[in-house]
């Protein structure tokens, strides 16, 4: 049986404002791509056998029943990938910077939650090592790190570039030239 995603609706649907959704026979929608559907109050309705799927996307609503366009002067926000204006945020999107909006699984969002994961996890292991009284070197170089990401991340979200020439008192070439020849430096084999 073949789960349609919410990915899979996006892409579908992009372009089309259905107000029935049919599933065909032999298909299954997921949750979250249900509940996709619902946030956009299209309706779900099994297929008949005579329908095809690209009848059933391409039945769009009347443009009465579409909402108007929001006009520059009313718009709030501003769709990052197409330029569309909004004047409400819609519940599939999120901030990319400012003003700009951009839908939740957009590449940018995925790397900011993958450094607010990282800067956690740093944080976690500072947390560990000062209980056991670790290493105050190691904790300070996680803090120096943190410190990084910290600015990885405002970076990202101000569109600045980054002003980081060291990190741990070492310069890119430096730490470029310890990950290439680990043994020379720290006598361990280099991972594969």
């Amino acid at each position: 049986m073949k789960v349609i995603t919410e990915a899979i609706l996006r892409l579908e649907l992009k372009a089309s404002e259905p107000e029935v959704y049919y599933v065909e026979k032999g298909k299954l929608l997921s949750p979250a791509a249900r509940e996709y559907l619902q946030q956009r109050k299209i309706k779900v309705a099994n297929a008949c056998n005579e329908r095809s799927e690209k009848t059933a996307v391409s039945e769009s609503r009347t443009p009465e029943e579409k909402p108007a366009p929001a006009t520059v002067s009313d718009a709030k926000f501003i769709d990052y990938e197409t330029g569309a204006y909004y004047t409400e945020k819609p519940e599939h999107m999120t901030h990319l910077h400012g003003n700009v909006l951009v839908v939740k699984n957009h590449p940018r969002i995925i790397f900011r939650g993958k450094l607010d994961s990282l800067q956690s996890l740093i944080v976690l292991e500072q947390t560990v090592l000062a209980e056991k009284e670790g290493n105050q070197k190691v904790i300070r170089d996680l803090s120096e790190i943190l410190g990084i990401l910290r600015q990885i991340m405002r970076c990202d979200v101000l569109e600045e570039e980054l002003k980081s020439d060291t990190i741990l008192g070492l310069t890119h070439a430096e730490l470029r030239e310890r990950s290439h020849d680990p043994m020379k430096y720290y006598k361990v084999k280099q991972m594969v």
